[in-house]
């Protein structure tokens, strides 16, 4: 059952948690920068960064040691390779929205999907790199949420997200549901009025993050690519406009997030496109093995022209979008 209070998550029970960062680095390749691969390569990744640590020289006296004056000297050199400071793991607001859905079997398969994404960014997280807020169906079987997903609820939500971020921040928007096409307008099914994919850009514009990464998983997710396209926004989209049936991408997509499979290039850690190409193959062959027509193809747009990639892995040969997701990491 949903909670009643407050939008947003209780601060203390995040600062008991650990070990989910997310890394948003714009440094390293463009698009078209490296030699055409089907499996990316990790030597063209951007370098880690280590702590800078300075010392001030006049702090010191003729009365050191030569060991304290040898200390202050290496600390003096910066960074040491392969190191990462915290300021290179920027926080991550996080806002999960669940739709509602009418089939016990959608209903179940969308809640497990918001479980998993609770798990990962609150259970796994530290307050210091992760802020998330849960907004369900009522009735729901998720623990702990932050209320019911109502538009009410969702629009006081990013605008809470849009006053508390700040500068170099990132902000995921993740809404699992049902939605239909009406006119011009692609309408995510919450509890009451439904909300458009036009006002739902309307509000995340608001929210100044660095990076804004926006999944939408439900049918006709396509059509709102070009409204939510901008140079800063990664999005995941779940099925093309002419796809009207309820996708399972978050199934395979929400475990692929933390999944060593999905580590395409062996470097250890799962990037964005990592886990999104290995849900998207898992899919493929679902339909396969089930010798089912696809009615699904999720979609990647990372370059801000509103026109999103099927097999963004691929940009080399394309020279288009997956070069951001392919520095996004959660951690």
């Amino acid at each position: 059952m949903a909670l009643s209070g407050p939008v947003g998550m209780d601060e203390r029970k995040l600062a008991a948690q650990k070990n989910s960062r997310v890394r948003v680095t714009d440094a390293g390749c463009r698009h078209g920068e490296r030699e055409p691969s089907d499996r990316m390569n990790p030597q063209n990744q951007a370098p880690h960064v280590g702590p800078i640590v300075r010392i001030d020289a006049g702090s010191f006296n003729t009365g050191l040691s030569s060991i304290h004056l040898l200390l202050a000297f290496l600390l003096s050199l910066g960074p040491v390779e392969g190191a990462v400071s915290r300021e290179e793991n920027p926080r991550l607001h996080v806002l999960v929205v669940e739709g509602v859905n009418k089939d016990p079997e959608e209903i179940q398969s969308k809640e497990k999907s918001a479980i998993g994404l609770q798990r990962i960014f609150l259970k796994e997280s530290s307050s210091a790199h992760s802020a998330l807020s849960l907004l369900v169906p009522p009735n729901s079987f998720v623990r702990d949420a932050s209320g019911e997903s109502n538009r009410s609820n969702l629009e006081k939500s990013i605008q809470e997200v849009a006053g508390r971020i700040e500068p170099g921040e990132a902000f995921l928007f993740y809404y699992v549901g049902q939605a239909n096409i009406v006119g011009k307008d692609l309408r995510l099914n919450l509890p009451g009025p439904d909300v458009t994919h036009h006002e739902l850009a309307e509000w995340l514009g608001q929210v100044e993050a660095a990076t804004k990464l926006i999944v939408l998983d439900c049918p006709g997710a396509g059509m709102a690519a070009e409204a939510l396209a901008d140079p800063k926004n990664i999005l995941i989209l779940s099925a093309r406009v002419d796809q009207p049936y309820s996708p399972r991408f978050s199934e395979f997509f929400v475990p692929a997030l933390t999944n060593p499979e999905a580590d395409a290039d062996d470097d250890g850690r799962v990037s964005l496109l990592e886990a999104f190409r290995l849900a998207s193959e898992r899919i493929d062959e679902m339909f396969r093995e089930q010798d089912l027509m696809k009615t699904e193809t999720a979609l990647l747009e990372d370059d801000g022209d509103g026109v999103p990639s099927r097999q963004p892995w691929k940009r080399d040969a394309e020279k288009k979008d997956g070069a951001r997701a392919e520095r996004f990491f959660f951690e």
